[in-house]
């Protein structure tokens, strides 16, 4: 029998330890019970597209399909109920909670870490522009507003003494803001991995600031959520996707190249670049600890009128 390859024998392990405790097994796909995922195109939904590659979430009797969304447009679907569980924004699920919508966070994706910022605000090579005050007047790309890059840019300006009404934040998609930064239709824009690398290491743009550290040295940027009585009335079918994710989440973090080729089809990369990318380090754990200093910080930049404990908005 052929030996199995290293990437081939931890595949194997991986399956193994999702198996624990053991799991009836479900004989067809008729079996299985539908979980519908909607994401935008970011490196944090690798996990999920593992387990799915995997046949991880099958063998714990879950179909589950993802679809690749804007985050409004994720948003709206989860509560339109065509999408069971969004990943977006936390501050989606903030801001939701305090208009009374009933979106509850399951599981935790992307995590700032200040060792390996996940975004910055990034600015021409050639820009003259080295602060926040330099800024005030001009236009500065966000991916969606009134999300975390928004929070962020916000607590930045802050920071610095200055007024973010100032400046002019103009919605554009992740992959998009590079090019309008290089293009001069803004002149700064919020910079998501894996275009990180790709804009800087080009030569093209240049880091103007960690902006995401503004908010807080460690907090969750983005999760996966529901509405609470999609969740409540699939309480053993959440409870094996929340299972399993975990496990998958902790794979891919030290399986990046790996998993290169996921990330790639989904975001749009050139399969040898995504290889080489910067990548996102996602959250094994949901903690309402991670979840609070966004919620704080958006009261502090007036996008919230009063904060609340992070545990109203965590399933249990």
């Amino acid at each position: 029998m052929r030996a199995l390859s290293r990437a081939s024998l931890a595949a194997a392990v991986f399956l193994v330890l999702l198996l624990q405790p053991p799991l009836a097994f479900r004989s067809s796909a008729a079996d299985l019970v539908t979980i519908r995922i909607a994401s935008s195109p970011a490196d944090g939904i690798v996990p999920v597209l593992y387990a799915e590659q995997t046949g991880a979430f099958a063998k714990a009797g879950l179909d589950v399909s993802t679809i690749k969304m804007s985050g409004g447009a994720v948003v709206a679907g989860v509560l339109g109920g065509s999408i069971d569980v969004g990943k977006s924004s936390v501050v989606a699920i903030i801001l939701a909670h305090a208009k009374g919508i009933p979106f509850q966070i399951v599981a935790p994706s992307a995590v700032y870490d200040p060792k390996t910022p996940d975004a910055v605000l990034g600015v021409k090579s050639d820009s003259p522009f080295r602060s926040a005050k330099d800024l005030s007047g001009q236009a500065i790309a966000v991916s969606t507003l009134g999300d975390i890059s928004e929070v962020a840019i916000r607590s930045w300006f802050d920071q610095n003494g200055m007024d973010v009404r100032s400046a002019q934040l103009v919605e554009i998609s992740i992959s998009a803001t590079a090019p309008a930064v290089e293009q001069g239709r803004v002149q700064a824009g919020v910079l998501i991995k894996p275009f990180i690398t790709d804009a800087v290491d080009s030569g093209k743009e240049r880091v103007l600031a960690p902006v995401y550290g503004a908010i807080a040295p460690r907090f969750l940027e983005s999760v996966y959520y529901g509405n609470r009585a999609y969740l409540d009335a699939n309480r053993s079918s959440i409870l094996a996707f929340k299972r399993v994710l975990e496990q998958s989440s902790r794979y891919v973090n030290v399986h990046l190249v790996e998993t290169s080729g996921l990330l790639a089809d989904f975001v749009g990369l050139d399969p040898q670049r995504a290889k080489t990318v910067s990548r996102i380090v996602t959250a094994n754990t949901l903690d309402a600890r991670d979840v609070q200093p966004v919620i704080d910080a958006m009261v502090r930049t007036h996008m919230l009128d009063k904060p609340f404990d992070a545990r109203e908005i965590i399933w249990r």
